[in-house]
């Protein structure tokens, strides 16, 4: 009887980090996914802003001009690219969270069947590490969508059509609210232990 429990037992271990290790791998290319996407995005908005700067579309006198129209463009952008680093913060957790999950069931394994000297233990990995890879490519990204908020925000007002100090203000209060909400949505839940 304590030989079938065993043997059950071996196999929901099997089971289990086989379906681990399926979800850690899901989540890496996902993750990979997200970051081309926001790659894609910097570029297209790129590739738009120099066609708008170099055609002749709205060279007239109008009340939207072109940078104005590069300054919702990328604003706009900002939003899409602030939606995919949440993605991005999300997955990063899955994947931590499995990773783990797998080096915990593993280290079980080997305890178990008292197989030290063969396979070595790992170490799991820290929810809140700041030196990893995915940490800082999610901080990156972060700041470069600032910087797109920041470029849209001064195109959409215009550098000729306002004063420096208005505009330096305004820029103040939009890095200060970019960061603020960095901080609360993307920095503290990346820092929280799962």
């Amino acid at each position: 009887m304590e030989e079938k429990i065993l043997k059950n037992a071996i196999e929901f271990y099997k089971m289990d980090y086989s379906k681990g290790i399926d979800t850690a791998l899901k989540l890496e290319q996902t993750k990979l996914t997200y970051q081309r996407y926001f790659i894609s995005l910097v570029t297209a908005i790129g590739t738009i802003s120099v066609a708008f700067l170099k055609s002749e579309f709205l060279k007239e006198k109008s009340s939207l001009t072109i940078e104005s129209l590069i300054g919702l463009l990328l604003i706009f952008s900002t939003i899409l690219g602030y939606i995919l680093i949440r993605n991005l913060v999300s997955i990063r957790r899955q994947a931590v969270w499995f990773n783990n999950a797998i080096i915990y069931l593993r280290s079980i394994l080997i305890e178990k069947f008292e197989l030290t000297k063969e396979f070595p233990q790992m170490k799991e990995v820290p929810e809140n590490h700041k030196h990893s890879a995915d940490y800082i490519t999610i901080l990156l990204c972060s700041f470069m969508n600032l910087v797109m908020l920041s470029s849209g925000t001064i195109l959409l007002f215009g550098l000729n059509d306002v004063d420096s100090i208005p505009l330096a203000m305004v820029m103040v209060v939009v890095i200060l609210f970019y960061v603020l909400i960095h901080y609360f949505t993307i920095e503290k839940i990346l820092t929280t232990d799962l």
